[in-house]
């Protein structure tokens, strides 16, 4: 109760270091992350920019594509609340990704590492910072 299920990350593009991001963040939040991608295509982009704005519109003439006219290939991946991942990434260019999840797993995550609960004494503790020299 109160905490976070699910987080949905999402990424320009799903390198190594958005896919660390997203891992840290399911691990550190002891919730689920759905990690995805931007899926674009060159065509889709050029139909966004008004047809006056050459400039913008030779820019992305000249930007290169793969074989199959995507800018942006997309991607997904799922993490575990203990930062497990559930799937390996996958560049697909777009489709439809289930996964299959335990609720229950959030929860015993957080009894594992509770960042703001078992540990937080403020009624023991505090941190005060003296700023006249001794």
């Amino acid at each position: 109760r109160g905490q976070a299920l699910w987080h949905v990350a999402a990424w320009p593009v799903l390198r190594e270091p958005y896919r660390l991001a997203s891992r840290h963040f399911a691990f550190e939040g002891r919730c689920f992350v759905l990690a995805v991608a931007t899926c674009l295509k060159k065509e889709e982009l050029l139909a966004a920019v008004p047809a006056g704005e050459k400039a913008a519109r030779a820019f992305l003439d000249s930007v290169p594509v793969d074989e199959d006219g995507f800018l942006l290939e997309g991607g997904v991946a799922a993490y575990a609340p203990d930062g497990r991942p559930l799937a390996a990434h996958a560049a697909e260019k777009g489709g439809l990704h289930l996964f299959e999840v335990n609720p229950a797993q959030a929860l015993e995550a957080a009894a594992n590492l509770d960042v703001a609960g078992h540990y937080s004494r403020p009624d023991i503790i505090t941190l005060q910072l003296r700023e006249s020299k001794a």
